[in-house]
């Protein structure tokens, strides 16, 4: 493998630590634990970095913002922003703001902050008059462009492996554009509510999966290849490294996806965020937690802030970054507001001491107790979408206040005699004067011992000089107490202290002060007992308030009850690591290292004997999309009234978009009767010229498309009409006897193939039309034929389907004579089916034997398109004819459901192309006006037409073996529904461990499915297409029903597989 998995290393990892230790009874050595600690570094600290970088600033249209980051646990901040409120030139009323975020390091994070705006500026597409799609194009362009100028970089200055996913808004005076690329997310607060959010770009999403798995990756744990998270990201270029494909499809894509959202005067805020926000807190709560802290405070550095504590506290573990971009639609500071916050924390501290009056008696309680107990609680008015975790420091802030009440609490009522002794005397070494800051604690604890207790420092007292000056008295006299039986020393810790807040006062206590402003502790040794004010008989034993008992409790309070603990580590060696248990030890590690290569022998010799699923090698005819066309009907180059070569030369990307790979090219001879056989070389002089017609097959051959001349229903020179080969008869050697147009008729195929054609189609209806025939042309064109361009030729049984119809099995046609046979789906009538009667016929089509690779069609240059004839059953046909097993061969306009056009009709009823405006080097939408929704500019510009249906389904046939070459099982009527009214077709198409499945429902009522119809297939599937464009995801097969006249493309999948 070209990479080992971070996982995968951390398994050899920790097993061999596990097996040293069993087998050594012992841990592994220092010195392998620094190499293994070298090799794989920890990505997170001990304890988390939490020092923010806050930002604020506004821009001329009203617009405020403010971004905050914060390294969190993660061992470096890999995080970037960029925050552009006025753009230069021309573009002073747009802003841009983004935030990156980085992952195996920053390198590619910090770069992409500096100059990501610059290469989309550079594409020249945002402009003052902002047309839409041109920005999100140039946006998209900005991205593949920077993420070559990084490659380049990272091989020629040695860049590390890192990579950064982005989230941008590009933010005009009408618009906002939404740009997001990886897993960070951007959402649009709107009237108090979530009104847009970008999706998250993740390897298990289906679309992400199959472009991963088309690339050649796998989507293991939720990763690709095992090892990244995301799916798009800019950098990562060790996946990234295969040549021949674009950079939008490698394993990981940097091509953004881009939405724009008109501007309005009810936003409130924009948020960006990296995933340490989102991996916390949903969409919905962080909205509704940012609009509530917005009405309690203006400062947006502070809202970020208290953001970024809430994502900390709900436990996330990587950076955090966030951008708050406020409109002036933004929720304003309320008095109602303030009000509810201060009631809520008086509340909030009014439990807290509930809590310690409840359970100081069992012990002080810890606050992550406080805050469990709490939060099982309602408590009314908390912060939406932050719950009682965003009032932790308030919490935090009581707990603190009044452990300390409590703790002094509990010292002075087991010592009540001794507050002139140890307490008066600590209060007196830590006097201030007036300036004392309130608040300021000294911890009293034995030297080497517990805390015992806190004592806080009091303000300037009131009591008179005289008084002062006794009780210094009394301190003096008890230090100078022979009563020296015990003594105990007592540590005072200043928490906090101000030297130049001492007092002069006392004068003894300086020197001491000034030592605890050097060392922050203060040391002294006081009488235990016998002295006075605070004496005792011993330091344990006797209870405050016994009889006997001189002055009461013991000083320090009483000893702690013992608990149960557990061994630590270098106890637990001792105790276990005897020679009775390593060696049981070493017996269960190699029974366990037995098991475990038994079953990896069996798995491996399971793998070895199954079959490996591979795809078969087919002719290009096989997988390819044909297309039938005539090119006066199709596209006018010279706006003379009637299209030509060229103009189908201009339409070979439209083509291509589509997914088709060969043209069926109808209408090129001369019209009419021709004088002779020489004519039928010669092309239709009103289309263009043989130069024109040999630039046309230059340009397809560098497109991919293979081009085919139909000669169905050709009107040849009056004696060039052959008769039926089973007259003629034979002469002595037992060969036909062929007239000599036969052999003209040859030459003329033969010149064809020499300009490069790839083949012919016949019809079966043609008056030359014979086995002998076929036998010839296909003789021919072997002839012209090499390994990499194999030339065919094409049957076309126009009348199957009504014979198939009427009961008639007419003539036999040996198959194996001709390269495809093509069968329309539908019969050709005088009135237009019915949707019962369609159903028929195409079930009665499919029930019938194929050929080994058959070929169908919907539309016929006999009928017309298929819009006219079919109006809206038109879609589930097109679903059909992709799906099915063989070859599809659709006509120009049924895959966009052109009808009739105002450009008018031929005597075959067909309709030339309503472009809506003439496409220009092949690319269509380059219009003056608006174009109307019947041309293929309106249809490509609706979102659910059908010709975004077509390419929906092209692509998934290109990309699925299983619907290219799987095999096909038709699903009984009476398994799906067994109403006598049902109309609902299914089968399945299988190859490998991937299934399709395909419903169409021809009735014109909802169409429930029958219970437990599917038991045999898998309860789940993912929604590949359907009819209307408008499901999509994951979908249920026990609860699906189908609308009318709707059909449905569902890959199947197992609830725990990986497919």
């Amino acid at each position: 493998m070209p990479q080992m998995t971070s996982f995968v290393r951390l398994l050899v990892k920790e097993t061999e630590k596990m097996v040293s230790y069993f087998f050594k009874g012992g841990v592994v050595g220092d010195r392998d634990e620094e190499e293994d600690e070298e090799a794989l570094p920890s990505p997170y600290l001990e304890r988390p970095i939490l020092d923010k970088h806050l930002e604020e600033g506004a821009s001329a249209g009203g617009i405020v913002f403010a971004l905050a980051s914060v390294q969190g646990w993660r061992a470096q901040m890999e995080d970037a922003h960029a925050c552009v409120p006025e753009l230069p030139g021309e573009l002073s009323g747009w802003g841009f703001y983004a935030v990156y975020d980085g992952h195996a390091g920053s390198r590619v994070a910090q770069y992409c902050s500096r100059h990501l705006l610059e290469h989309i500026l550079a594409t020249g597409a945002a402009t003052a008059d902002e047309d839409k799609e041109a920005v999100k194009e140039g946006i998209r362009e900005g991205f593949l462009s920077i993420d070559r100028h990084m490659h380049r970089l990272a091989r020629s200055e040695g860049w590390d492996r890192s990579g950064s996913t982005a989230v941008a808004a590009m933010i005009s005076p009408r618009h906002v554009y939404f740009i997001n690329c990886g897993d960070s997310r951007a959402v649009l607060c709107r009237d108090g509510s979530v009104c847009f959010y970008t999706e998250d770009h993740k390897p298990f999403n289906p679309r992400e999966r199959e472009r991963i798995q088309n690339a050649g990756g796998t989507v293991t744990l939720q990763r690709v290849n095992g090892s990244l998270a995301v799916s798009r990201a800019l950098g990562d270029f060790d996946f990234k490294e295969v040549q021949w494909r674009a950079p939008t499809e490698q394993l990981v894509s940097p091509e953004p996806e881009v939405y724009e959202v008109e501007r309005s005067c009810r936003d409130e805020f924009l948020v960006l965020a990296c995933d340490g926000v989102w991996d916390t807190i949903a969409n919905e709560d962080l909205c509704a937690f940012v609009r509530s802290r917005l009405q309690l405070s203006s400062d947006l550095k502070d809202v970020c802030g208290q953001v970024i504590d809430l994502c900390l506290y709900k436990g996330s573990q990587d950076n955090i970054s966030i951008t708050l971009i406020c409109f002036p639609g933004a929720p304003q500071v309320s008095a109602e507001a303030l009000q509810r916050e201060a009631e809520l924390e008086e509340l909030l501290e009014s439990r807290v001491a509930d809590i310690f009056e409840e359970r100081h008696e069992e012990g002080l309680p810890d606050l992550l107790y406080v805050m469990k107990y709490m939060s099982s609680e309602r408590i009314p008015g908390l912060p939406p979408g932050g719950g009682i975790t965003s009032k932790r420091n308030c919490i935090a802030a009581a707990y603190y206040k009044l452990r300390e009440e409590y703790t002094l609490k509990d010292v002075l009522t087991a010592a009540p005699e001794c507050t002139t002794g140890v307490w008066l005397q600590a209060a007196a070494l830590c006097k201030f004067n007036q300036n004392l800051h309130r608040g300021i604690y000294t911890t009293v604890r034995p030297e080497g011992g517990p805390v015992l207790g806190t004592a806080r420092a009091r303000e300037k007292e009131t009591s008179t000089r005289a008084e002062r000056t006794k009780r210094k008295t009394q301190l003096q006299e008890a230090r100078k107490s022979k009563t020296k039986k015990r003594q105990v020393k007592i540590v005072i810790v200043i928490d906090r202290f101000y030297s130049s807040s001492v007092s002069a006062e006392f004068p003894p206590a300086q020197t001491a002060l000034r030592e605890a402003v050097k060392y922050r502790t203060l040391r002294m040794t006081l009488p235990a007992d016998g002295a006075p004010g605070c004496s005792s008989a011993s330091l344990g034993g006797a209870v405050c308030g016994s009889p006997g008992v001189s002055e009461g409790c013991p000083l320090l309070g009483a000893v702690p009850k013992p608990r149960w603990e557990p061994l630590s580590q270098a106890e637990l060696e001792r105790e276990a690591g005897g020679p009775v248990w390593r060696a049981w030890r070493a017996r269960l590690v190699l029974l366990f290292c037995l098991g475990w290569l038994a079953m990896l022998c069996a798995a491996i010799a399971t793998l070895a004997q199954s079959p490996w699923p591979r795809a078969p090698l087919r002719p290009w005819w096989q997988g390819a999309l044909f297309c039938q066309l005539q090119p006066a009907l199709f596209l006018d180059s010279d706006w003379d009234g009637v299209g030509d070569i060229k103009g189908l030369q201009d339409g070979l990307p439209y083509l291509r978009s589509l997914g088709v790979n060969a043209l069926l090219i109808r209408g090129l001879l001369p019209r009419g009767e021709l004088r002779s056989v020489s004519n039928l070389t010669h092309i239709n002089r009103t289309l263009g010229t043989e130069a024109q017609f040999q630039e046309l097959l230059a340009h397809c051959s560098t497109a991919g498309v293979r081009v085919l001349l139909d000669l169905c229903n050709v009107s040849l020179p009056h004696g060039v009409n052959l008769p039926d080969v089973s007259r003629i008869p034979r002469d002595d050697s037992g060969r036909d006897g062929l007239p000599v147009q036969l052999g003209t008729l040859k030459r003329v195929l033969r010149v064809w193939l020499e300009r490069g054609l790839a083949g012919f189609r016949i019809c079966d209806t043609d008056p030359f039309y014979s086995e002998q025939t076929l036998l010839e042309w296909r003789d021919e064109v072997k002839r012209f034929s090499s390994e990499d361009n194999e030339r065919i030729v094409v049957v076309w049984h126009a009348d199957a389907a009504v014979q198939s119809v009427l009961g008639d099995p007419g003539p036999a046609v040996n198959s194996s004579l001709a390269d495809l046979t093509v069968r329309p789906l539908l019969p050709t009538t005088e009135h237009n089916l019915t949707k019962q009667e369609v159903a028929v016929a195409v079930e009665t089509v499919l029930q019938r034997p194929q050929e080994p690779w058959p070929g169908w069609t919907m539309g016929t240059p006999a009928v017309g398109q298929l819009a006219s004839e079919l109006g809206e059953l038109q879609r589930l046909l097109t679903i059909l004819v992709l799906t099915l097993p063989g070859t599809p061969v659709v006509l120009y306009g049924d895959e966009a459901g052109l009808g009739q056009s105002k450009n008018g009709t031929t005597a075959a009823g067909l309709t030339a192309m309503d472009w809506g405006c003439p496409p220009k080097s092949g690319e269509i939408g380059d219009c003056t006006g608006a174009p109307s929704e019947d041309s293929v500019e309106g249809r490509r510009q609706a979102r659910c037409s059908q010709l975004q249906l077509f390419r929906s389904l092209s692509r998934a046939r290109s990309r699925e073996g299983a619907l290219l070459f799987g095999s096909f099982a038709l699903l009984p009527r009476s398994r799906v529904c067994s109403s006598p009214s049902c109309s609902v077709l299914g089968f399945l198409r299988s190859w490998a461990c991937v299934r399709f499945l395909v419903l169409l429902n021809f009735g014109p009522g909802e169409s429930l499915l029958e219970p437990g119809w599917a038991a045999s297939l898998p309860p789940r599937g993912v929604v590949v297409a359907s009819s209307g464009m408008d499901r999509l995801g994951a979908l249920s097969l026990e609860t699906l029903r189908l609308a009318p006249q709707e059909a449905v493309v569902i890959k199947l999948f197992e609830p725990n597989g990986f497919s």
